[in-house]
């Protein structure tokens, strides 16, 4: 761009001319003191409410122009954007009926989608970002030749937006100051050209968030930078420059200041005009008067202009800001934010068997920690070892018949072993320091993450070389690795038969301590895979039409809706935990097929007497029952195959293997059944047939551990929720106000039934006495304020709906389901005693800030 006094001038008549167009359809907003600012940071700060234009903001006055202006070509439009831009341009085509569609985002709101639905234009969902959106939709363009309209780089749109700057000028006299957030640049550009072409003294000040600061770092680099992306209030400033950016030289040569503010800066712009105003403002627009809070700018004979445009901020966000854990005590006087004192001394209660002197009979956590890692690290050996006998075998077979080897698969696997040997060999000894909790939690993450990445370097050697459907022969050049596909009289597909499942399902046995004889092991490649081999035995062998199906109580969400599309049978449900009362329905209702499950996945963790309801009902019935039971939420901590049942019922068996069997290292997928062993063959036959199996791929990648390890570490697991739920709940300060509930605890309403399996490990959840408390965007703030103060004490968690992993995970959902009512659950796993203190310690503190904070708020 060339840039001089003969372009500006250019520019800026274009703008003058343009306040002429766009003034026949859009509102002369209001402009408002802010007088609390005058008397608190001694500054006149004046509103400029582009909020009460057409569509909710000011960018009806470019789109209108826009469109206005291009309407003569005769060509569609397409455009680009995640909400404001889409609308403004919605609204224009209505009021100049212009052929046009939108390309949003996929994730953009259903509530913005659904506003925009009423316009009756072309919708296109594309990606999940605006700028991908933007490069699909310029693709769209040039493809079929349509006018694309740019939501950010466009001269028109620098140019004639430019007419707020005309509105504001005439509407007050003697501003020196105009603060505007960034917005890609051109918010700031359009301002800025017809603002210090006219008004030269005028202070130009943009200000962006710290966690997105694009223009200020490109500026700092003197060319387009792009920055990463990190979630920012301020969402609607998270874009990137383009490349070709019209704006860049005309920030660059206009703007006199940029200043970058905080999160919690801009939470406390937002909650001020909502407390001073009773206005609830988008912080991308809140975070104009950041740096007069924060006291970035100031001076007493400063005249301020700001523009405040829509007000379109989403519940959760509210609340996060409402909950925000503020540091910053200068800014208090601005949101009257009362600052939760908490007392960080916390008081440990021993209580049942949660110290270190009474754990139950396990080794020390040191000790365990040092003879775990090393046998992962054996782990990793054994299958380097394995591999390179193969591929020995495989060279010589090679070399024997005349066959050419891939000598580029063969360098490649060589350098990853020789990476892993020499690994291998500096990480002989463990060193782990126990005096120094933080360094001590890294040190395991760091062991567990490269034996991860380990895991995954085994699987990529094997897989070099690896053939879905290996050759029987071949004359020159092979298209195989394993020495069993040579001249083998099965069919040579992964998907039909693979020692690898098979040894993989014996391992699974032995750690499960699971009688072959009786019973069979089958792995399946997902929930829906195993759910659908019982669901498909039951439909072919088991059920008729109208027979019935009981359910007594919850189970999970996903399981009963494949259920509920059986229309041809009936369906029962219930809702009763009670033994006697499950079993007088059984007797009443005679089904064919009960679904229990032994705890449930809900708030309450609600348990029922599994064995002796399946045991009574199977000396009571003159009929066959099929119980199946999904065994993810106490995994084998009783074997229901050793139940006393007679030949009137029988168990289907399924978990999830895919986190706690896997060691928690969120690898693959992996889900087991369990039948009785003459199943064994319809089983292998249905998971082949719908491509169900495991692949051999993420077999290698499944780790080798025994019986003994997988004890010990389900108990060490059991004593940590079980501590950590004393210590929350034994607390004086949270007692009356928040409840951890973990069936193990003594006041569990089914403590009995959980103290007769060997370990009971799944979540800890928890349940705030305020109902208030208890909301889904409530909850996940309390998460952010948890998350937080984790950080400062590096203390090692994080946020997902899916548990199991190695890392303490929290969430506020409800099994993924959004129509049941949102809890808080945890999963502290199988970290040291000390760690699981020191997380105790930070959720305590945060529990009672957080509660302190809604109180006081």
């Amino acid at each position: 761009m060339t840039f001089d006094v003969e372009y500006l001038d250019k520019i800026n008549k274009e703008i003058i001319l343009a306040h002429d167009v766009v003034g026949r359809i859009c509102i002369k907003t209001n402009l408002k003191r802010l007088d609390w600012l005058k008397k608190l940071a001694w500054v006149d700060v004046f509103w400029k409410f582009e909020s009460d234009q057409l569509t909710g903001s000011f960018k009806i006055r470019w789109a209108y122009y826009k469109l206005d202006k291009i309407k003569w070509n005769w060509k569609p439009v397409i455009a680009a954007s995640a909400w404001n831009h889409w609308l403004a341009i919605a609204e224009a085509w209505k009021l100049l009926w212009i052929d046009t569609s939108i390309c949003i985002p996929i994730n953009a709101s259903t509530i913005k989608k659904e506003r925009l639905s009423y316009y009756d234009h072309s919708i296109i969902q594309y990606w999940d970002s605006l700028e991908e959106a933007t490069d699909f939709a310029r693709k769209i363009a040039k493809e079929k030749n349509l006018e694309f309209i740019s939501p950010f780089n466009d001269m028109d749109l620098i140019c004639w937006q430019g007419t707020l700057a005309i509105d504001i000028l005439n509407q007050i006299d003697d501003i020196n100051t105009i603060i505007i957030p960034v917005w890609w640049g051109w918010l700031i550009a359009w301002m800025a050209v017809y603002i210090k072409t006219n008004y030269p003294n005028i202070k130009i000040i943009w200000v962006e968030p710290e966690n997105y600061s694009s223009v200020n770092s490109s500026i700092k680099n003197s060319e387009i930078t792009r920055v990463t992306n990190i979630p920012t209030f301020a969402d609607w400033l998270s874009v990137n420059l383009e490349e070709d950016s019209l704006t860049f030289d005309i920030i660059k040569n206009l703007v006199d200041e940029i200043i970058e503010v905080s999160e919690e800066e801009i939470a406390a712009a937002t909650l001020s005009i909502l407390y001073h105003e009773s206005k609830l403002v988008e912080p991308s627009w809140a975070i104009s008067i950041s740096p007069i809070l924060s006291w970035k700018i100031w001076t007493e004979y400063w005249k301020i202009a700001v523009v405040f445009s829509w007000w379109n901020i989403s519940t959760s966000n509210v609340v996060k800001i409402a909950n925000y854990p503020f540091k910053n005590k200068d800014l208090a006087k601005f949101t009257n934010y009362i600052y939760p004192t908490v007392d960080n001394e916390i008081k440990i209660k021993w209580v049942n068997n949660c110290s270190p002197e009474e754990s139950d009979g396990l080794i020390s956590d040191l000790e365990y920690d040092i003879n775990f890692i090393s046998s992962r690290f054996s782990d990793i050996k054994n299958k380097t070892a394995n591999f390179k006998k193969k591929l020995k075998e495989y060279i010589d077979y090679c070399t024997k018949k005349w066959f050419f080897l891939d000598q580029s698969s063969l360098d490649k696997a060589c350098a990853i072993i020789h990476m892993l040997d020499e690994w291998l060999l500096k990480n002989e000894d463990i060193e782990l320091d126990v005096y120094d909790v933080p360094k001590y939690n890294r040190k395991i993450t760091s062991y567990l993450q490269e034996y991860r990445s380990f895991l995954h370097l085994i699987m990529v050697i094997e897989m070099i070389f690896d053939y879905r459907s290996a050759s029987y022969d071949q004359s020159l050049d092979s298209m195989f690795f394993s020495l069993e596909s040579q001249d083998s009289p099965n069919v040579n597909y992964n998907r039909y038969e693979s020692k690898y499942t098979s040894n993989l399902e014996l391992q699974l046995s032995e750690i499960l301590w699971i009688n072959n004889e009786k019973n069979s092991v089958t792995v399946a490649s997902s929930w829906m895979a195993a759910f659908n081999l019982i669901e498909n035995y039951l439909v072919k062998y088991v059920l008729s039409p109208w027979d019935t199906l009981l359910v007594p109580n919850y189970i999970y969400f996903e399981s009963e809706e494949q259920i509920k599309r059986l229309y041809w049978i009936n369906f029962v449900k219930w809702d009763t935990y009670s033994t006697n009362e499950i079993i007088s329905m059984i007797l009443s209702h005679r089904p064919k097929v009960v679904f229990l499950d032994p705890m449930t996945n809900t708030l309450e963790l609600n348990m029922i007497d599994i064995q002796k309801i399946i045991e009574q009902i199977s000396n009571k019935t003159d009929y066959k029952i099929h119980f199946v039971v999904d065994w993810t939420m106490v995994s084998w901590a009783i074997n229901p195959f050793n139940f006393n049942i007679g030949d009137n019922a029988e168990i289907f068996y399924y978990e999830s293997c895919s986190k706690y069997l896997q060691l928690w290292l969120d690898m693959s997928m992996w889900w087991l059944v369990v039948t009785n062993v003459n199943h064994k063959n319809h089983f292998n036959r249905l998971r082949r047939n719908a491509w169900w199996i495991m692949y051999d791929g993420s077999v290698h990648m499944f780790p080798y551990f025994t019986r003994n390890e997988h004890i010990i570490r389900m108990k060490r697991f059991t004593r940590n929720w079980l501590f950590i739920t004393n210590l929350i709940n034994w607390d004086d300060r949270l007692k009356w106000k928040v409840n951890a509930i973990f069936p193990l605890e003594t006041t569990h309403e089914f403590h009995e039934i959980a103290k007769n399996y060997d370990f009971i490990w799944w979540v800890l959840t928890f349940k705030f006495n305020n109902i208030f408390l208890n909301q889904r965007d409530i909850l996940n703030a309390c998460i952010d304020r948890i998350i937080k103060k984790s950080t400062e004490n590096w203390v090692s968690i994080t946020k997902w709906v899916s548990f199991w992993f190695s890392l303490p995970r929290i969430s506020a959902a409800a099994a993924m389901n959004e129509l049941d009512p949102p809890f808080l659950r945890l999963s502290v796993w199988d970290r040291s005693l000390t760690e699981t203190e020191l997380l105790a310690k930070v959720i305590i503190e945060s529990f009672i800030e957080h509660i302190l904070a809604n109180e006081l708020s």
